[in-house]
């Protein structure tokens, strides 16, 4: 009977530490769009398709989206902001505004290429926190109303270039307005960061092929690779930068929509190099696409680089964009160069905006818990007749002149039951899983090394309930 109580207590013992080690898992992503997730009630980039923690360098070109940063606007050469068609979002637009925000400026302006103008298009509204590096006018030198510049600190209406020029009347007392409670970059930026993470945990869905169906199990450099997506779910592409790299062109076999979007994680660290062609992808998809950069703290798009169809979600990274192509869709930086004084022909940011939602499942799901059976009861307790006791594998058939304390000796009395074998007793691996197998699992979920140890202690505990049977049993 106290055996059958040590080796009851080791089997709820099992039975706990197999539980409490093996967690389901869950979705990585359900439903959101990483872009506008919510942040303080507002979308999280406020509706601007260029959203940056900190400073934007700009070099060259322009960007016919909407630009926000948290630090400062370095302006190296002419540039436009919201060119073309109206912005697809608006973003935020103050009590007191007549007309939303095109461009934000957290910080100050550095004015480095005094031949450089910048112009704020459709009517947009400027904002620029540190008016210590600006001077803003609504009037002209003689009193009339126009439409708003801002130039550099202590200069005068006319004394330009350089200067940001607004295409609509604007006070200098909405300028200087941050507007600090309906865009929260900070906050942002916190959410984001998550975000990158959970996406790279996304499970991988797409197998890139060959021109005749065959899956890619290596590319090399100027491997074309062939994009099959699955209708009607969030397609993930997993690839490291030196993959990115060494693709010539990745060819769409089926194109992304809002209910089959594309998720591209290149994980393992930044970025330097060129992007491939996109074949079968345009502006009309790229709404539906996000390159998710979770590891990168540096991404440089050389020049020759192909058009990124897509968002570029890279919220740790500074991006320096030097290429001829252009970008299709949102930027999620920390800081961001365009074009630079030695690739000047930089190409344009395109208003693209993200608009779909992705769910994923977790590519390192835990195993649910598998119940250890509860150990069966002594034989001592059972009310059957007791069958004489048969040697266990590791016992010898031979007879012994004197007991041992692995088997009674064959004079004496045959006991009520027999000692438990290396296989029927609670010192047996789970049903389903060992003491390697466990560990594996939960090393795979990033956690600690839990396996072993519970491994270690339920073998010990369960040793030790065996020698006390075989005690009792010498004893009786």
């Amino acid at each position: 009977m106290p055996g059958a109580i040590a080796a009851g207590a080791v089997g709820a013992l099992v039975i706990g530490l197999t539980m409490a080690g093996s967690p389901a898992s869950s979705a990585a992503v359900n439903g959101i769009n990483p872009v506008r997730v919510q942040v303080d009630g507002h979308p999280a980039n406020s509706g601007f398709l260029t959203f940056v923690e900190r400073n934007v360098g700009i070099h060259a070109n322009e960007s016919e989206g909407t630009v926000a940063m948290g630090g400062d606007l370095l302006i190296d050469s002419n540039y436009n902001v919201a060119a073309g068609s109206p912005p697809v979002f608006d973003t935020i637009q103050p009590s007191g505004d007549a007309r939303p925000t095109y461009l934000y400026v957290g910080g100050g302006v550095q004015w480095l290429d005094t031949n450089a103008r910048v112009q704020v298009h459709n009517q947009g509204f400027t904002k620029i926190a540190d008016t210590s590096t600006y001077d803003a006018f609504d009037t002209d030198n003689n009193g009339a109303a126009v439409n708003y510049r801002i130039v550099e600190d202590g200069a005068s209406y006319l004394d330009v270039p350089p200067a940001i020029d607004g295409t609509t009347r604007q006070s200098p007392e909405s300028i200087a307005s941050p507007a600090a409670d309906l865009l929260d970059i900070s906050d942002a930026f916190v959410a984001y960061r998550s975000i990158t993470d959970d996406l790279a945990a996304c499970a991988a869905t797409v197998q890139l092929t060959d021109a005749q169906g065959n899956p890619l199990d290596e590319i090399t450099p100027g491997t074309q690779g062939y994009v099959h997506l699955q209708q009607g779910v969030t397609n993930v592409l997993t690839l490291h930068p030196g993959e990115l790299g060494n693709l010539s062109e990745l060819s769409f076999r089926d194109q992304p929509s809002a209910d089959t979007p594309l998720l591209i994680n290149i994980v393992g660290g930044g970025y330097d190099g060129v992007f491939p062609n996109l074949a079968g992808v345009s502006g009309a998809q790229a709404p539906y696409m996000l390159w998710n950069f979770p590891d990168a703290t540096n991404i440089t798009a050389r020049q020759n680089s192909a058009t990124v169809e897509g968002t570029i979600f890279a919220p740790n990274a500074t991006l320096r964009w030097l290429s001829t192509g252009n970008i299709e869709g949102n930027i999620i930086s920390v800081n961001l160069q365009h074009g630079g004084r030695d690739e000047n022909n930089a190409n344009e940011l395109h208003d693209f905006p993200f608009q779909a939602e992705l769910t994923c499942s977790d590519a390192t799901p835990t195993p649910s818990p598998t119940p250890t059976p509860t150990p069966s009861p002594s034989p001592s307790e059972s009310t059957s007749p007791t069958p004489s006791p048969s040697p266990s594998p590791s016992e010898t058939t031979t007879p012994t002149s004197s007991p041992s304390a692995s088997s009674p000796a064959p004079s004496s009395p045959a006991p009520s039951s027999p000692a438990p074998s290396a296989s029927e007793s609670s010192a047996a691996p789970v049903p389903g899983q060992s003491p390697s197998s466990s560990a594996g699992g939960l090393a795979s979920t990033g956690g600690p090394p839990i396996g072993p140890l519970v491994g270690g202690v339920v073998l010990i505990l369960a040793g030790s309930a065996v020698l006390i049977l075989r005690r009792v049993l010498n004893r009786s």
